[in-house]
């Protein structure tokens, strides 16, 4: 069944998640075993695993990890706990991401200082 969402002005059409009841649009791609949380909202994107308990997705690719909030408008996410923060690109690994902003660069671990930024911002 199609829902329609106004979000920043936009209308946007979507779903609802099978598994959680968040919101996914139309344009997004998120796997049936994903948990999308009925706060949570992917606009797009590719979701392969992991789950999505809130924040909003705008683009990106997340193979695995649990997301609680934040921002995520790109980059790839392999593994590790976001609460908070933006990420606008970059290769995370694991880790756990309380708050900040990723540009870029690769993140292994708990230690942000290891995160190498790029993209000249």
């Amino acid at each position: 069944m199609s829902v329609k969402r106004i979000i920043n002005g936009v209308e946007i059409t979507g779903r609802l998640h099978e598994n959680g009841g968040g919101f996914v649009a139309d344009e997004a791609t998120v796997a049936v075993a994903v948990y999308v949380a009925d706060k949570a909202m992917v606009l797009g994107g590719k979701i392969f695993g992991g789950k999505i308990l809130g924040g909003t997705i705008y683009e990106g690719t997340i193979h695995g990890g649990t997301i609680y909030g934040g921002t995520i408008h790109g980059g790839w996410i392999h593994g590790g706990t976001i609460y908070g923060g933006t990420i606008y690109g970059g290769w995370i690994h694991g880790g756990t991401i309380y708050g900040g902003t990723i540009h870029g660069g690769t993140f292994h671990g708990d230690d942000r200082r290891k995160t190498r930024r790029t993209g000249g911002r």
